[in-house]
Protein backbone atom coordinates (compact mmCIF):
# COMPACT_ATOMS: atom_id res chain seq x y z
CA UNK A 1 0.00 0.00 0.00
CA UNK A 2 0.98 3.43 -0.79
CA UNK A 3 0.14 6.65 -2.07
CA UNK A 4 -3.67 7.18 -1.99
CA UNK A 5 -3.93 4.10 -0.28
CA UNK A 6 -5.64 3.07 3.42
CA UNK A 7 -5.68 0.83 5.64
CA UNK A 8 -9.68 0.75 6.47
CA UNK A 9 -10.89 -0.70 9.92
CA UNK A 10 -14.62 -2.33 10.05
CA UNK A 11 -14.99 -4.21 13.17
CA UNK A 12 -17.19 -4.35 16.30
CA UNK A 13 -15.65 -3.74 19.59
CA UNK A 14 -16.76 -5.12 22.72
CA UNK A 15 -19.65 -2.94 24.35
CA UNK A 16 -17.41 -3.49 27.61
CA UNK A 17 -14.88 -0.84 26.44
CA UNK A 18 -17.23 2.13 26.19
CA UNK A 19 -15.78 4.31 28.88
CA UNK A 20 -13.29 1.94 29.36
CA UNK A 21 -9.64 4.52 29.58
CA UNK A 22 -7.13 1.76 30.13
CA UNK A 23 -6.27 1.59 26.74
CA UNK A 24 -5.66 5.13 26.56
CA UNK A 25 -3.64 4.94 29.76
CA UNK A 26 -2.10 2.18 28.01
CA UNK A 27 0.18 4.40 25.85
CA UNK A 28 1.80 6.04 28.50
CA UNK A 29 3.50 2.46 29.32
CA UNK A 30 3.34 1.22 25.64
CA UNK A 31 6.59 3.46 24.54
CA UNK A 32 6.41 3.90 20.33
CA UNK A 33 7.22 6.95 18.76
CA UNK A 34 4.59 10.18 18.13
CA UNK A 35 2.83 8.57 15.10
CA UNK A 36 2.47 5.38 16.39
CA UNK A 37 0.87 7.08 19.63
CA UNK A 38 -1.30 10.13 17.98
CA UNK A 39 -2.65 6.64 15.54
CA UNK A 40 -3.33 4.77 18.32
CA UNK A 41 -4.79 7.82 20.79
CA UNK A 42 -7.10 8.75 18.31
CA UNK A 43 -8.77 5.66 17.62
CA UNK A 44 -8.93 4.48 21.13
CA UNK A 45 -10.44 7.97 21.94
CA UNK A 46 -13.09 6.75 20.04
CA UNK A 47 -13.89 3.74 21.34
CA UNK A 48 -13.69 4.89 24.44
CA UNK A 49 -16.41 7.26 23.70
CA UNK A 50 -18.02 4.96 21.14
CA UNK A 51 -18.51 7.98 18.37
CA UNK A 52 -20.77 6.97 16.36
CA UNK A 53 -19.38 5.86 12.41
CA UNK A 54 -20.61 8.66 11.21
CA UNK A 55 -18.73 11.11 13.45
CA UNK A 56 -15.56 8.38 13.33
CA UNK A 57 -13.53 9.49 10.27
CA UNK A 58 -13.57 13.12 10.83
CA UNK A 59 -12.85 13.00 14.51
CA UNK A 60 -10.14 11.02 13.78
CA UNK A 61 -8.61 13.50 10.59
CA UNK A 62 -9.11 16.46 13.15
CA UNK A 63 -7.73 15.15 16.40
CA UNK A 64 -6.64 16.94 18.95
CA UNK A 65 -5.69 15.34 22.28
CA UNK A 66 -9.12 16.43 24.15
CA UNK A 67 -11.93 14.68 24.50
CA UNK A 68 -14.82 14.75 21.57
CA UNK A 69 -17.18 17.49 22.29
CA UNK A 70 -20.92 16.61 23.51
CA UNK A 71 -22.56 17.30 20.69
CA UNK A 72 -20.99 14.60 18.18
CA UNK A 73 -22.66 11.36 17.96
CA UNK A 74 -22.22 8.12 20.02
CA UNK A 75 -23.44 4.93 20.14
CA UNK A 76 -25.18 4.27 23.01
CA UNK A 77 -25.97 0.79 23.67
CA UNK A 78 -24.32 -2.71 22.01
CA UNK A 79 -20.54 -3.49 20.78
CA UNK A 80 -19.11 -0.30 19.31
CA UNK A 81 -18.43 -0.06 15.33
CA UNK A 82 -15.42 1.07 14.55
CA UNK A 83 -15.16 1.86 10.64
CA UNK A 84 -12.98 4.49 9.86
CA UNK A 85 -9.77 4.71 7.12
CA UNK A 86 -6.35 5.92 8.23
CA UNK A 87 -3.84 7.27 5.18
CA UNK A 88 -1.73 4.32 4.65
CA UNK A 89 1.41 7.04 4.69
CA UNK A 90 0.50 7.52 8.34
CA UNK A 91 0.47 3.60 8.99
CA UNK A 92 3.52 3.35 7.21
CA UNK A 93 5.31 6.13 9.76
CA UNK A 94 4.44 4.34 12.59
CA UNK A 95 4.73 0.88 11.22
CA UNK A 96 7.47 -0.92 13.45
CA UNK A 97 6.49 0.74 16.79
CA UNK A 98 3.26 -0.80 16.78
CA UNK A 99 4.58 -4.17 17.21
CA UNK A 100 5.85 -3.20 20.33
CA UNK A 101 2.98 -1.02 21.54
CA UNK A 102 1.09 -4.44 21.01
CA UNK A 103 3.14 -5.70 23.42
CA UNK A 104 4.30 -3.23 26.03
CA UNK A 105 0.37 -1.72 25.99
CA UNK A 106 -1.11 -4.76 26.11
CA UNK A 107 1.57 -6.83 29.11
CA UNK A 108 0.23 -3.53 31.01
CA UNK A 109 -3.36 -3.96 30.71
CA UNK A 110 -3.05 -7.30 31.41
CA UNK A 111 -1.32 -6.64 34.54
CA UNK A 112 -4.50 -4.86 35.65
CA UNK A 113 -6.61 -7.64 34.72
CA UNK A 114 -8.19 -6.58 31.83
CA UNK A 115 -7.79 -9.31 29.05
CA UNK A 116 -10.44 -7.72 27.03
CA UNK A 117 -8.90 -4.06 26.98
CA UNK A 118 -5.98 -6.07 26.18
CA UNK A 119 -6.89 -8.20 23.00
CA UNK A 120 -8.54 -4.68 21.74
CA UNK A 121 -5.20 -3.19 22.27
CA UNK A 122 -3.17 -5.75 20.75
CA UNK A 123 -5.49 -6.27 18.02
CA UNK A 124 -6.06 -2.97 17.09
CA UNK A 125 -2.21 -2.37 16.63
CA UNK A 126 -1.64 -5.61 15.09
CA UNK A 127 -4.05 -4.60 12.70
CA UNK A 128 -2.25 -1.53 11.48
CA UNK A 129 0.95 -2.99 11.74
CA UNK A 130 -0.22 -5.98 8.76
CA UNK A 131 -2.81 -3.62 7.26
CA UNK A 132 -5.16 -6.62 7.49
CA UNK A 133 -7.76 -6.67 5.22
CA UNK A 134 -11.28 -6.33 6.89
CA UNK A 135 -12.47 -9.31 6.50
CA UNK A 136 -9.69 -11.04 8.69
CA UNK A 137 -10.36 -8.25 11.43
CA UNK A 138 -12.98 -8.86 13.46
CA UNK A 139 -12.28 -13.08 13.35
CA UNK A 140 -8.76 -11.82 14.62
CA UNK A 141 -10.20 -9.70 17.64
CA UNK A 142 -13.14 -12.45 18.47
CA UNK A 143 -10.93 -15.10 19.05
CA UNK A 144 -8.19 -12.78 20.92
CA UNK A 145 -11.21 -11.69 23.03
CA UNK A 146 -12.65 -14.89 23.57
CA UNK A 147 -8.50 -15.87 24.21
CA UNK A 148 -9.40 -13.44 27.75
CA UNK A 149 -12.16 -14.22 28.66
CA UNK A 150 -11.43 -17.93 28.66
CA UNK A 151 -8.36 -16.91 30.56
CA UNK A 152 -10.15 -15.07 32.93
CA UNK A 153 -12.36 -17.98 33.48
CA UNK A 154 -9.19 -20.24 34.19
CA UNK A 155 -7.90 -18.35 36.48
Amino acid sequence: MSGDAEVKLDLNIPASMRGCRTTLDALDHAGGGHRAQSILRSLLTIVTHGLHPRAQQDFFENFVFDPPSDDLPTQDQGDIHLSLEVDDDRVEAARGDLVDMACDGSEWIRAGGDGTAAAVFEVLCDILEEGLPVADQQPLLDANVEDARLAARLA
